[in-house]
């Protein structure tokens, strides 16, 4: 019945190792453009990535030759690691030859400068809530990378293959809905958030952001997501559990807190393994 979540990242792709990059042959007229908030002179021939999703993406579009730093997080072989994004080595983001840091997460002004007077320019990109924001991460690489010109057609192949992924899991899931439920207390209020995938995957869904064991019954969701405080055994000893779509179907799924607030690429292939 009960089905745990992977709390590792699962990559779309195989791993890949960071090699010297080569150059792009990119017509001089795509240039210069815009990239998120960046004007792009010429494409990079190498970058340092402080996300493990960021360095998916980018591998979706052939470029993973172009990481020239990574993550301790990144499970990725390479000759420079360069701290997190909470912890970022400048140094050795410097020293690695980077010319782009991407990241998930802002840094201190002080970061900033330390960086620019080393040649490199950070690139933050914005957590997507929804697969919409997700395209425009695509669309802003792709034009970092290949130019104005080409970045739709480049945009458009790199994310297929996960608008494909989308449309599949949504067809699982049908007019299902879900319960997002983090604290053994059903009626205490918890910080709420956006679901990203989990909205557009799903008909319906809520958190409890403070509901009654009646209000549960009365949700009945298809799903029932749990974290924090409240596990599996507490569920079911609750009387509203009894009869329940998600507890008669084997429909519980244990997972991080965080897991569902934003909408990456590894999400889809959790999900696909989890929904079944």
């Amino acid at each position: 019945m009960f089905k745990k979540c992977l709390l590792l990242i699962l990559a779309l792709s195989p791993l890949g190792g960071c090699f010297a990059p080569s150059k792009h042959n990119i017509p001089k007229e795509a240039y210069p453009c815009n990239a998120g908030n960046l004007l792009i002179e010429e494409a990079p021939e190498k970058i340092a990535v402080l996300s493990p999703e960021l360095e998916n993406i980018l591998t979706a579009f052939g470029l993973e030759n172009t990481i020239a730093a990574v993550s301790d997080e990144s499970s990725r072989e390479c000759e420079f690691k360069i701290g997190t994004e909470l912890y970022p080595n400048t140094e050795k983001i410097i020293e690695s030859g980077a010319e782009y840091l991407f990241s998930l997460v802002g840094f201190e002004e002080s970061v900033i400068k330390s960086l620019s007077d080393g040649g490199v320019r950070v690139f933050v990109i914005s957590e997507p809530r929804s697969s919409n924001d997700l395209k425009e991460i695509y669309d802003s690489i792709a034009k970092m990378f290949y130019g104005a010109i080409e970045a739709p057609k480049k945009s458009e192949s790199a994310f297929a293959p996960y608008k494909k992924a989308l449309e599949e899991l949504k067809s699982k899931t049908g007019d299902s809905s879900f319960l997002y439920l983090s604290d053994r207390d059903l009626s205490q209020p918890i910080d709420t958030f956006s679901f990203g995938i989990l909205s557009e995957i799903f008909k319906s869904g809520s958190e409890n952001a403070a509901i009654s064991e009646d209000e549960l019954a009365a949700i009945n969701p298809t799903y029932i997501f749990i974290s924090g405080s409240l596990d599996e055994a507490y569920l079911l000893s609750l009387p509203a559990a009894e009869n329940l779509s998600a507890v008669e179907n084997g429909k519980i799924i244990s997972t991080e807190y965080d897991f569902f607030s934003g909408f990456m690429p590894e999400q889809i292939t959790a999900l696909s393994l989890l929904i079944e």
